[in-house]
């Protein structure tokens, strides 16, 4: 898929989708990485093998919001 994006127009890229951008112009780009209930076991695994200690801080703060997913994860 090949487009250009226009002023005041948002692009939505699917988690796990491989892009490239081309700036033609002075540009601004705000990204998140997103977890959910849908993408959660894959999240945590990749968290897990690649970063360690974030991983750790990460488990702990889940712990009381979402003790389902705690309880996924340990």
């Amino acid at each position: 898929i090949e487009c250009i994006q226009y002023p005041g127009e948002t692009m939505f890229v699917p988690s796990g989708w491989w892009h490239g951008v081309l700036n033609l112009d002075l540009t601004l780009a705000i990204t998140q990485n997103f977890c959910n209930y849908g993408n959660f076991d894959k999240v945590w695994k990749s968290l897990r093998k690649g970063r360690k200690r974030l991983s750790v801080n990460f488990l702990r703060n889940l712990k009381e919001p979402y003790p389902q997913l705690y309880q996924k994860a340990i």
